[in-house]
C-alpha cells in the first residue's frame, strides 16, 4: 500500500512499481539468487520510492527541469524513504534498496556515495531496472524513451552509474543484444 501511494502521487498508478517488482525478480534470478530471496528483493523493490511520499508536489509533480534546491529536495526520497520503513526487521531489506538504490556504480550517486560492492546487490539489481523503466516510462517532465534510445543510455551508463555484470545479466535476460 506504501508503494502504490507513492506512485499514485506522480501519476503512474503503481504500473512502474509493478515493472520494478518482476524485473528485479527477473534480474536477481539471472544472478543465480536463491527463490526465497527473490521473492524478497522482488516485494522490497516495490518500496523503492516511497520516500517520494515526502517530496512536496511542486517538485515531484513538476513539468519540465528541477532547480539545485529542488534536485537536492529529490535527492532526500532514498534517506527518507528509508526512514518511513524504520522499525521494523521484516522491512530490513526494502530499507536498504530504498536508501541505495541511485548509488552509482562509479561512486558518483546519492545519498552516501557508495561504489561498486560497498552497495548492496538488492540496491544494484534495482538501480538497473529501476532506470530501465524510468527510461521507458513518461513522466511530468519527459516523454518515454524509445527502446533503442533507452538502450543506449543504458549502455552509456554502464561501469559509471551501473554495475557492469548486472547490466550485461539484464541485457541478455531480456533478450537485447548488448547495444
Amino acid at each position: 500500500m506504501l508503494a502504490r501511494a507513492a506512485e499514485a502521487r506522480d501519476g503512474t498508478t503503481g504500473v512502474h512499481i509493478e515493472h520494478v517488482r518482476d524485473l528485479a525478480a527477473e534480474l536477481a534470478r539471472a544472478v543465480g539468487v536463491a527463490e526465497p530471496q527473490v521473492q524478497e528483493i522482488a516485494w522490497s523493490a516495490m518500496l523503492h520510492d516511497v520516500g517520494k511520499l515526502r517530496v512536496p508536489d511542486r517538485v515531484l509533480l513538476k513539468p519540465g527541469s528541477l532547480n539545485d534546491e529542488e534536485w537536492a529536495i529529490i535527492r532526500q526520497h532514498p534517506v527518507w524513504g528509508e526512514e518511513l520503513l524504520a522499525g521494523d526487521g521484516g522491512f530490513a531489506l526494502a530499507r536498504q534498496i530504498a536508501r541505495w538504490h541511485h548509488e552509482n556504480w562509479d561512486g558518483s550517486g546519492y545519498p552516501d556515495g557508495l561504489r561498486r560492492d560497498a552497495i548492496p546487490l538488492a540496491a544494484r539489481i534495482v538501480r538497473v531496472v529501476d532506470v530501465f523503466d524510468a527510461l521507458r516510462s513518461e513522466r511530468p517532465y519527459k516523454p518515454a524513451w524509445s527502446l533503442d534510445r533507452t538502450l543506449e543510455e543504458l549502455v552509456r551508463m554502464r561501469g559509471t552509474g551501473l554495475d557492469p555484470e548486472l547490466l550485461d545479466l539484464f541485457l541478455g535476460s531480456q533478450g537485447f543484444s548488448r547495444h
